[in-house]
């Protein structure tokens, strides 16, 4: 919400929906951003490094989280890597 760092997931509102429609479950959503985000936030990585690096296998379930960040506004894709947009910022 506007700016707000840190916040609780509600449910109810529009970013909290959005992923609840993922058909990834909060505790997997949750396990790959975990695994990912310090990645993203390091330095521009591309799709095959992030999942080297982070040895995540699934690579439809990575691609799930992906793109919910990239259009909630988190991370930047220029077309070849992927970068955390603020590096300071946290997700939930």
């Amino acid at each position: 919400y506007f700016g707000e760092m840190e916040s609780k997931r509600c449910g109810q509102c529009d970013v909290c929906r959005k992923r609840n429609k993922l058909n990834l479950s909060e505790m997997d959503f949750d396990k790959i951003l975990k695994a990912i985000k310090p990645h993203l936030k390091s330095h521009a990585i591309t799709l095959k490094q992030l999942m080297h690096t982070t040895q995540i296998t699934n690579e439809d379930t990575l691609m799930i989280v992906i793109q919910w960040l990239i259009e909630n506004d988190k991370v930047l894709f220029d077309g070849t890597r992927l970068q955390w947009i603020k590096p300071n910022d946290t997700l939930f």
